[in-house]
């Protein structure tokens, strides 16, 4: 048989394992008019299905659905013996691939089309490696997932030496007979997993947290900080440095700002009346002076309320009924952003007691104002200013035309355009990670996400280059960003030219991001991004629930218990949406975090597929906040659903659907077209 004919007859035979497996398990949408690259696409959906379940290609060989003649079975007979997973590519010949496997080592032939890194790292690709003709061929799909060390290489190979396992072969018989003992091992390491229940392996112990999402997680969580900032005293020290010690409270303004001290009081000073210094006089009679020139206006408290932070105007609306207020039975989680709003709330320790104060001016203007008004106005601004960080981490820059469009479909009362755009110039903040800036180009405003604006590059530079001479935020909140201690003349220059450097790389990101989504509409806002932080919101995603559940389960002996699964599942979150990460870069925080040995083997496999489901599931810039999974949905037709263990559930069309809704699959999740 000649060459070409042997490709055709392997190119026949997947085409009907193809359609066999599709027809079987309704995999893909078929579509008369779809291109050949949606064709393509959809051919290999299905034969990654297949690669996972080998057990198709015996049923398959069996039953012989489309009466195929000898050679054609004999090939399907040989794709039994497949390798599916990651495969290591250690050379790069001519018109050759020297592979890696923890089977051995393969020689193949390069496969068409395929363009792999310039480099001399080992690089990771997931492909099938299956036996035909007596050779060893590699069929799609094809994925590059980024590369690995060189020493993962050398440990490799010196597992295969220890077996025999080292010299390289392109004997397709050798394949499939490793390929087989290799899947019954895996069959059975399963097995055993299965029966093992829940038990960890040594060094790993179940958190107190298992269990729990959501809401309850929350609250959890929150009784734990709150105990713990309780008992260890910090809690105390931080509101009472807030705070001034007096023998009684004051009566009027003048007596408040007498009992302040001197930088304390001109602070307030300059910041009240909006100059740089103060009256040379005496303490007494400077707070004599600013009393006076302190003419309250009706206006200026809307304003404060209106722009303070929502625990000091929860505090506002409790001076109102009493005056003063105790703070003794507040929660440390209550009083977040809790900081005295000088001049027009005050905090003191009488006796032992925290009391927030209001001067008699103030409470008099109070019953004046339209406090549910200004309620409803922070409500208004709040919204707009969680559907553009939402938008900003989901999409990473979007134009202000359509970041209105998604916004007012998703408030029921929305502001209109010139409000919003009023209102995001006035709230755009570098203060976390899924929050918004705005940017102009060519004439157009645009949403993009903090950590790609110029606004970044700074802290970016100072994280990146100069880590060990970086001083810790205020506490206060009053300045987050970094600065960098004893910076030579030199090492200002080069910190200058490494921000510009930042600077031009973050403009090509943003020009790069607008090219590769112009054909793609933005991703609607979910609900949930309007109730929390964006990156909160998608931890809450089911395939990120059941990697944190799993992680809750096996939390290694030497770290906090509390946090660490959340903390390692917001790291993947950060990984994937906002540093763009790669698949392989994601899987290398299993290592960051001690985590490889959970499972009680190397390489852990169910944690390895509750973080590919948590990076498919998580929205892409490149793809406008669409996530891979949804991108799949879309070509398939249908939506799939994962069991805890981050496998695949088998549903046939007349199932009762998983999503609940008391529909069989093919009328509700297995027809989303």
């Amino acid at each position: 048989m000649s060459l070409s004919s042997q490709q055709q007859v392997l190119t026949d035979t997947l085409d009907a394992l193809a359609r066999y497996v599709n027809r079987r398990h309704r995999l893909v949408r078929e579509d008369p008019n779809q291109t050949d690259e949606e064709h393509m696409l959809r051919q290999h959906l299905v034969l990654r299905y297949l690669w996972q379940h080998t057990g198709l290609l015996e049923s398959f060989v069996q039953q012989n659905p489309e009466h195929l003649d000898a050679p054609h079975l004999s090939a399907a007979r040989d794709l039994q013996g497949v390798l599916y997973g990651s495969i290591y590519v250690e050379e790069q010949g001519k018109d050759t691939l020297t592979l890696l496997h923890d089977t051995g080592v393969y020689l193949v032939s390069t496969p068409p089309d395929m363009e792999l890194p310039n480099t001399d790292e080992v690089i990771e690709l997931r492909c099938a490696l299956v036996p035909y003709m007596g050779a060893i061929v590699a069929l799609p799909p094809l994925a590059v997932l980024g590369t690995v060390p060189t020493s993962f290489a050398c440990r490799l190979h010196e597992r295969l030496t220890a077996r025999g396992d080292e010299k390289p072969t392109s004997d397709g018989r050798v394949l499939y007979e490793r390929a087989r003992v290799w899947q019954k091992r895996r069959e059975a390491q399963e097995a055993r997993r299965s029966t093992n229940g829940q038990a960890c392996a040594p060094g790993y112990h179940q958190g107190p947290l298992t269990g729990l999402a959501g809401k309850e997680r929350l609250a959890r969580l929150r009784e734990h900080s709150d105990a713990m900032a309780l008992s260890d005293g910090s809690y105390r020290q931080s509101m009472e440095a807030r705070s001034i010690e007096v023998k009684e409270l004051p009566v009027t303004l003048e007596e408040a700002l007498d009992l302040l001290d001197d930088d304390w009081l001109d602070n307030i000073a300059c910041m009240f009346m909006g100059v740089d210094e103060m009256p040379d006089l005496p303490h007494g009679q400077l707070a004599r002076w600013l009393a006076k020139q302190m003419h309250y206006q009706k206006s200026d408290l809307e304003f404060a309320l209106l722009w303070c932070e929502q625990a000091q105007f929860d505090l506002m609306r409790h001076l109102m009924f009493t005056n003063p207020y105790s703070l003794d039975g507040m929660a440390p989680s209550e009083s977040h952003g809790l900081y005295p709003l000088e001049p027009q709330i005050f905090f003191f320790r009488e006796k032992g007691s925290l009391l927030a104060w209001m001067p008699p001016e103030v409470a008099s203007l109070m019953s004046q104002v339209d406090v549910e008004a200004i309620a409803r106005a922070r409500e208004r601004l709040r919204l707009a200013a969680a559907s553009a960080s939402g938008m900003a981490t989901m999409c990473g820059i979007v134009s202000m035309s359509e970041a209105y469009d998604l916004y007012r479909r998703a408030v029921d009362d929305p502001l209109d355009r010139d409000q919003y755009e009023t209102a995001l110039s006035s709230l755009a903040s570098c203060a976390s990670r899924d929050g918004f800036a705005l940017w102009q180009h060519d004439g157009t405003e645009y949403v993009i996400s903090v950590d790609i604006s110029d606004e970044s590059a700074l802290a970016r530079v100072a994280r990146e280059c100069y880590a060990d001479r970086l001083t810790t935020p205020c506490s206060d909140g009053t300045d987050d960003s970094p600065k960098v201690l004893e910076l030579t003349v030199e090492d200002e220059q080069d910190f200058s030219q490494r921000v510009s450097q930042k600077e031009a790389e973050l403009q090509r990101l943003r020009l790069s991001l607008m090219r590769a989504k112009d054909d793609c509409a933005a991703h609607e806002l979910p609900a949930s991004m309007l109730d929390s932080s964006p990156i909160q919101a998608l931890l809450e995603t089911k395939a990120l629930r059941d990697l944190r559940a799993f992680v809750d389960r096996h939390i290694p002996d030497n770290e906090d218990e509390w946090e660490f699964a959340d903390l390692f599942v917001r790291s993947v979150a950060v990984s994937v949406v906002l540093m763009n990460e790669s698949y392989n870069e994601t899987m290398d925080l299993i290592r960051l975090y001690g985590m490889l040995g959970c499972e009680g083997t190397r390489f852990p496999d169910t944690l390895g597929r509750l973080l590919t489901n948590a990076s498919n599931a998580l929205p892409r810039w490149q793809h406008n906040g669409w996530s891979l999974e949804e991108l799949t949905e879309h070509l398939t037709g249908r939506r799939r659903f994962f069991g805890p263990d981050g496998r695949e559930i088998a549903v046939a069309a007349g199932e009762p659907c998983p999503c609940g809704s008391g529909k069989t699959y093919e009328l509700c999740c297995g027809n989303v077209a």
